[in-house]
C-alpha cells in the first residue's frame, strides 16, 4: 500500500558535479538537488575529492542547512584524468558506495545515479534487491568516451582492455528501472547498450543553465572587435589547439576585428600558455568563478564549442551557458547540436579540425548575424523559453523522479 501522507525520500548518487557551497556553474544534479529538496526528502552521495579541479572538499564549505543531506564519501584523489590511479579511485568509490546504501537509516523510494559505470551497476543491482526504482542517467557515454584516449589503430586494443566495463555498461541498462540522458541521441545510446526496446522507460532532458546568473544590462556595445569566448576543460576531447591556429592565420592575415577568450583548465594548460604568448589576439584566464565568468561573457559575442572529430559529446552544458550569456554559438558538433542551432537560429556548425572552415564560419557570422544587444536578447529570449533549468528540471521532478517515487510500496 502507499501511504500519500509520507515524505518521500530520494537519493541522488553523482560524485562528479557542483555542490551547494562550491564556487562553480551549478549542474544537473545541483538542479535537481535544489528542486526535489521542495518536494521530499533528499540524500546526495557525493565525493570528497572534487574531479575537475583535483581538489579536496570538506563538509565545512556546505551550507549548514544541506550537511546533514549531503554524503561526501572517501575517494582516492588523482592529478591526471588518463591514468590507472584514476580507475582505482572509480573502483573504490564504487564499492565505497555500496557501503554508504547499506547504511542509509531510511530506504530511497527512489535513486538517481549518474557515475562511473561499476558504481552505477552497484546501484542498480542494489534497487533490484530491495526493489527500488533506479534512474540511470546518461551526461557522457561510459566508456565509450574513454576510446577517444587510443589512436584509431589501436582502437581495438581498447575494447578489448575496456571489455568488463562495457559488459558492467550493457547490464545497468538492462537493469535499470528508467534511463535518462541529456540528450536524445545518448538516449538512444542507452537503450542500445541495454538492448531495450520499452522506449516509455527512457527520456532526455536537456542539461539547461541558471536563468537568472546572467545580467543583459551589463552586455557592453559592439564598437570593438568582436570577441569569441571558449570556456571549459582543456582536454583531449576540445580542440583548442583549432582555436590557437585560428588565431595565429587571423593575426598573420592582420584580421585585428576578431579576438578570443579562453577560460578553463586541463592537461593542455601548459600547452596553451606557451603558444599564447606570440598571440595578441589571445586573452588566457585558468577557471574562473561564475560572477568572473559572467562579467568575461559579458563582453563577448560569440560562443565556442569546438570539439574534435571523435569526440562523444552531443548537447554539451557549455552550449547552454553560451544561450544564458544570449553568445550566438559557433560550433564543431553535427546532429542533434547541429540541428537544434539551426532550428532556432542560435548558431552555426564548421566542419570538425578544420582551421578553414572554423574561420569562415566565424567571419561569416561577423558579417551577417547581429551581435548586438538585439540579437541577444533574441538569443536568451529562446534560452528562457526552452533551455533554462528552471523549466527543464522541474519537468523532470514532476513527469519523472516524484511518480516513480509515488509508486513504491512502503517497506
Amino acid at each position: 500500500m502507499n501511504d500519500s501522507s509520507r515524505e518521500l525520500h530520494i537519493l541522488l548518487v553523482n560524485a562528479f558535479e557542483k555542490l551547494p557551497g562550491e564556487n562553480f556553474r551549478d549542474q544537473r544534479f545541483t538542479f535537481l538537488f535544489e528542486n526535489l529538496k521542495k518536494r521530499a526528502e533528499v540524500t546526495w552521495f557525493s565525493s570528497d575529492f572534487h574531479h575537475w579541479s583535483h581538489k579536496r572538499r570538506s563538509a565545512m564549505m556546505l551550507p549548514e542547512s544541506d550537511r546533514p543531506h549531503i554524503r561526501l564519501i572517501p575517494t582516492l584523489s588523482y592529478s591526471r584524468n588518463l591514468s590507472v590511479r584514476r580507475a582505482l579511485s572509480y573502483f573504490g568509490l564504487s564499492l565505497a558506495t555500496l557501503w554508504y546504501l547499506l547504511r542509509l537509516p531510511r530506504r530511497p523510494d527512489a535513486v538517481v545515479c549518474m557515475g562511473p559505470v561499476e558504481q552505477m551497476l552497484l546501484v542498480v543491482l542494489y534497487g533490484k534487491l530491495l526493489s527500488i526504482p533506479v534512474v540511470i542517467d546518461v551526461i557522457d557515454p561510459w566508456p565509450d568516451v574513454y576510446l577517444n584516449a587510443f589512436g584509431k589503430n589501436i582502437r581495438w586494443l581498447g575494447r578489448i582492455l575496456l571489455a568488463p566495463y562495457f559488459l558492467m555498461s550493457r547490464l545497468t541498462f538492462s537493469l535499470c528501472t528508467r534511463g535518462t540522458a541529456v540528450s536524445e541521441t545518448y538516449l538512444s545510446w542507452a537503450m542500445r547498450r541495454g538492448r531495450r526496446t520499452d522506449s516509455n522507460s527512457f527520456s532526455f532532458y536537456y542539461l539547461g543553465a541558471r536563468n537568472d546568473e546572467f545580467d543583459l544590462t551589463l552586455v557592453s556595445p559592439v564598437n570593438g572587435p568582436v570577441t569569441c569566448l571558449f570556456a571549459g576543460q582543456f582536454g583531449f576531447s576540445y580542440d583548442i589547439e583549432l582555436i590557437l591556429d585560428a588565431a595565429k592565420f587571423l593575426q598573420s592575415e592582420g584580421r585585428a576585428d576578431i579576438r578570443f577568450v579562453l577560460c578553463g583548465a586541463g592537461d593542455k594548460q601548459e600547452d596553451v600558455a606557451a603558444a599564447v604568448r606570440s598571440l595578441s589576439n589571445v586573452e588566457l584566464h585558468g577557471w574562473l568563478s561564475p560572477a568572473q565568468l559572467n562579467e568575461v561573457g559579458a563582453r563577448c559575442q560569440i560562443g565556442l564549442c569546438t570539439y574534435r572529430s571523435n569526440a562523444t559529446q552531443t548537447l554539451p552544458t557549455k552550449l547552454f551557458d553560451y544561450f544564458s550569456m544570449g553568445l550566438f554559438v559557433v560550433s564543431s558538433l553535427t546532429g542533434e547540436a547541429d540541428r537544434l542551432l539551426r532550428s532556432h537560429a542560435i548558431g552555426s556548425t564548421y566542419i570538425a579540425g578544420d582551421v578553414l572552415s572554423f574561420v569562415d564560419c566565424l567571419l561569416h557570422t561577423v558579417e551577417r548575424v547581429d551581435l548586438g544587444s538585439v540579437g541577444r536578447r533574441k538569443i536568451r529570449d529562446t534560452f528562457e523559453r526552452y533551455f533554462s533549468s528552471e523549466v527543464i528540471y522541474q519537468r523532470m521532478v514532476d513527469e519523472l523522479i516524484m511518480p516513480l517515487a509515488s509508486r513504491r510500496p512502503v517497506s
